[in-house]
């Protein structure tokens, strides 16, 4: 994946394409970037849980899952097991003995947190999820990189969230802190996330008596879930002259994270993802993108927290744009958004 420039027998210039990029550094293949390019695109202005659902999809047909295996009559498993997840294949018309199909199945039963029928899906979970993570990376970089849409990068982090916690799209966050659906009552509005940080210890308790809900488990994991604040403001840098573009094309913010845990005990940076079965570090993704059309201009990841308060220094090109969303979302806990306004 590369572009030749040149301008003489003498002179040839090797550039690397970002689809490139993007493979030599997650480690994936070349074919799986090319059925990005083909299918991703189309994923574009569709309503949100269709979004995911398709963006799940692309996640389960990327060239590395060819490598599970697919022993004697696991085809035969793998059918049986597609009468009973939400995104079914058309019996007819699907290869059971592709490993893609397989894989696709696997990650829906362990997001519906159901028993695997056999042992050697067990195994073929482990290896699913621990590579999933590493493929959602390159999905993210390539919808900010090579598609700029909010909307698609913010759907394939979803993805991920819900990959770390065993939960659908449609789970409510108290899902995290359950074996089973919490399932409240009619006339209850679902709280996000940041809401039930909010609660006090009495409304939290009325919330958990009133829909029949073990109020120690939802504690403890609100403990384990760190709360943050952001601000977002222009500083005064002065640019150099980059090629042929125009410093005064260019601007810097500061975006500051402010870090809260309930619990004294819980390491700084450790992840609550109690169904992931393998340690996580906590992360989140700053996303910078035009008010207006929802452009991503700037994708920044912040992992390895080692403190409560955060500043980051960040510079963009603007395109002559004075309105931008600052987005903060974490990249394992479900609803844990925050967005800004940034005006220059």
């Amino acid at each position: 994946m590369v572009q030749n420039r040149k301008s003489s027998k003498e002179d040839v210039k090797v550039f690397s394409t970002i689809n490139g990029k993007i493979a030599s550094k997650y480690y994936i293949s070349h074919m799986t970037l090319r059925m990005f390019d083909q299918r991703l695109n189309k994923l574009v202005n569709l309503k949100e849980e269709n979004m995911f659902e398709q963006c799940f999809n692309v996640l389960c047909w990327v060239h590395e899952w060819m490598e599970i295996p697919v022993r004697h009559n696991e085809d035969k498993v793998s059918k049986s097991m597609n009468a009973f997840v939400k995104l079914k294949f058309a019996e007819k018309t699907t290869d059971f003995l592709d490993p893609r199909v397989k894989t696709n199945l696997v990650l829906q039963y362990y997001l519906n947190r159901q028993e695997m029928p056999m042992p050697d899906f067990v195994t073929d979970c482990r290896t699913i999820l621990d590579s999933s993570i590493r493929i959602l990376q390159a999905m993210i970089d390539y919808c900010a990189l090579v598609l700029c849409d909010i909307d698609l990068v913010l759907s394939v982090i979803n993805v991920g969230q819900c990959i770390k916690q065993a939960c659908w799209f449609s789970s409510s966050v108290l899902d995290m802190f359950f074996d089973s659906k919490t399932i409240l009552k009619a006339s209850q509005k679902t709280p996000t996330l940041f809401e039930l940080k909010e609660y006090s210890k009495a409304a939290l308790e009325k919330f958990c008596e009133n829909n029949n809900i073990d109020v120690k488990a939802v504690k403890h994991g609100l403990d384990q879930i760190p709360y943050f604040s952001v601000k977002a403001s222009k500083t005064n840098t002065s640019f150099s002259s980059r090629n042929k573009e125009k410093a005064a094309d260019f601007a810097a913010v500061k975006v500051s994270m402010g870090i809260k845990i309930s619990d004294a005990n819980k390491k700084l940076g450790s992840a609550y993802t109690p169904r992931f079965g393998k340690f996580q570090f906590e992360g989140y993704f700053i996303i910078i993108s035009e008010r207006n059309t929802g452009k991503i201009v700037k994708l920044v990841r912040v992992t390895d927290i080692q403190e409560l308060n955060k500043t980051l220094s960040i510079n963009f090109k603007h395109d002559g744009y004075s309105e931008f969303w600052v987005d903060v979302v974490s990249d394992c806990y479900l609803g844990m958004k925050k967005r800004v306004l940034l005006k220059l």
